[in-house]
């Protein structure tokens, strides 16, 4: 993360001096900070599931990394998935959007390109307001333009506490509605599904492990809200139906690394 502080070393020499050469050493510091390049690598993600918006889209455990460039409230992040069970590199991922903080609310937009191997590509538009209040209320939406053709929106709220000076719990709940989005699978009928899709918990754990490398735990659980949903996650999801883990409702874990300057 970019250091907020400023140090000044003047030698005093007369009254007028030390007041001018503060006010340019600010301005000249803003400048950098707002010029400064934010570079975030995840390491690693291992996981015990691929999951997608309450739809699973691995049998087993699966490999994840990315790279995050930010510079100026603008951001671009390149993201892959490796599959264990099939050993194959099978989705690659572009996210380019804008986030801009207003008093204590933050509104982003962005593009989201899916490169996938084993099905159709396709591409988002999204966007999303959050509040920096109690539970942190946020509200994304994602409007498909190319496989799917609708859209998909995502309420969710969560609080965060900090359990020592390096180690955090984060918990979240959220929920999902979908809008006639055939990417996100279609119940038996063959119709495109539309309304409640899944309810999701997650618990967190962050952890600082040195300057600049963190890593967090993370456990979830994520469920259908009506019967045609489940048949629309299921039909979507990559298993075999009547499994006993191909019912809709997934409990998974991952563990994250990550490297930011």
């Amino acid at each position: 993360m970019i250091s907020t502080k400023r140090v000044f070393l003047l030698l005093l020499c007369a009254a007028w001096v030390p007041a001018a050469a503060r006010a340019a050493g600010q301005e000249e510091r803003a400048q950098e900070k707002e010029e400064k390049v934010e570079i975030e690598i995840e390491a690693g993600t291992f996981a015990s599931a691929y999951m997608w918006r309450g739809i699973r889209l691995s049998e087993g455990p699966v490999y994840q990394s990315s790279v995050t460039i930010g510079s100026h409230d603008f951001s671009f992040n390149l993201w892959g998935n490796v599959d264990f069970d099939s050993g194959r590199f099978n989705e690659m991922d572009i996210t380019v959007s804008y986030s801009r903080d207003v008093k204590k609310f933050s509104i982003g937009t962005g593009f989201i390109h899916y490169g996938t191997i084993d099905a159709p590509d396709s591409d988002e538009l999204c966007a999303s307001f959050s509040a920096d209040y109690p539970f942190q209320p946020s509200i994304e939406a994602f409007f498909d333009i190319n496989a799917g053709k609708g859209a998909f929106l995502r309420a969710s709220a969560g609080h965060g506490f900090e359990l020592s000076p390096r180690v955090s719990l984060e918990l979240k709940a959220s929920m999902g509605i979908v809008f006639h989005d055939s990417f996100m699978g279609t119940p038996d009928s063959g119709e495109e599904f539309n309304g409640l899709h899944n309810a999701e918990v997650v618990i967190a754990f962050p952890i600082q492990i040195s300057r600049g490398w963190a890593m967090k735990l993370q456990a979830g659980v994520s469920t259908p809200l009506s019967h045609n949903a489940r048949q629309a996650i299921v039909n979507g999801s990559v298993c075999d139906p009547g499994h006993r883990f191909c019912d809709g409702t997934v409990v998974y874990g991952s563990a994250t690394f990550t490297y930011a300057f």
